[in-house]
């Protein structure tokens, strides 16, 4: 029997790419019918107007990470779950990632984090800032 969920996918993108892959959230820049936002990991920020055209949408000097601008050039590793890391939901930038690395079911890894730090309080709201 195929396990339930997917695996997770440890990867590196250069700061344009994870620009990219936050401007593929945006209906006409990667997903045709609606926005797919993403969820974000506690240390990420940055922010998005709702009247920017498609594929701009994200403020590239508002994407942070631990508060510090990233840097178009610079590499990050990043987590995402096996279906997104594949191109899912047209988020085909993540196909680029290289030094690609797996790991447990994303199921098994967030039951192990409830387990090791419950209770879980909600995460703080404020990591994704909507402009106008």
């Amino acid at each position: 029997m195929q396990p339930f969920g997917n695996s997770l996918v440890t990867m590196t993108l250069t700061g344009a790419q994870l620009k990219t892959v936050l401007e593929q959230q945006f209906q006409g820049c990667g997903t045709q019918n609606r926005d797919r936002l993403l969820q974000v990991s506690a240390g990420l920020t940055y922010a998005w107007s709702r009247s920017a055209p498609a594929c701009d949408k994200v403020d590239l000097a508002s994407i942070k990470i631990k508060g510090a601008a990233i840097d178009p050039q610079a590499t990050y590793r990043v987590t995402v779950n096996s279906f997104l890391a594949d191109g899912g939901d047209h988020f085909l930038t993540f196909r680029e990632g290289t030094d690609r690395l797996g790991g447990p079911q994303d199921l098994d890894a967030l039951e192990a984090y409830f387990r090791a730090h419950s209770p879980v309080a909600p995460g703080p709201q404020n990591r994704v800032t909507v402009l106008p």
